[in-house]
């Protein structure tokens, strides 16, 4: 167990997302990984609006791509290629409650970073 959390934290490090808490329900894992909740770089005396603006507004240059993105893209194109989806799903089956409870909530948050949410 031990290993299969420490390999979903890799992959949340790697996609960038932000990770759940240790839970086994999943309402409090997706609140956990909300991005439209408070954080704490959004108070006020902390750059508020730069912070919060920054965090929740999607990237809309015309005139040069998003690096970070495309990167981002590749690395989940090649998470896929390399059959990901699939070894999510069994061990969302297989697992204990927690482990999937993280795992679920990876597959979903990679599907968004697919269809570029």
């Amino acid at each position: 167990m031990f290993l299969q959390k420490a390999m979903l934290d890799f992959f949340y490090t790697l996609l960038r997302l932000s990770l759940p808490d240790w839970t086994d329900e999943f309402s409090v894992a997706l609140q956990a990984t909300d991005p439209s909740r408070v954080q704490d770089a959004w108070k006020l005396q902390e750059g508020y609006v730069a912070c919060e603006g920054k965090s929740l507004l999607p990237h809309v240059s015309k005139y040069r791509p998003n690096l970070v993105l495309n990167h981002t893209a590749l690395l989940v194109y090649c998470l896929v290629e390399s059959k990901l989806v699939q070894t999510l799903v069994e061990v969302i089956v297989t697992s204990d409650t927690f482990i999937s409870v993280r795992a679920t909530i990876l597959l979903g948050r990679s599907d968004d970073r697919i269809n570029g949410v």
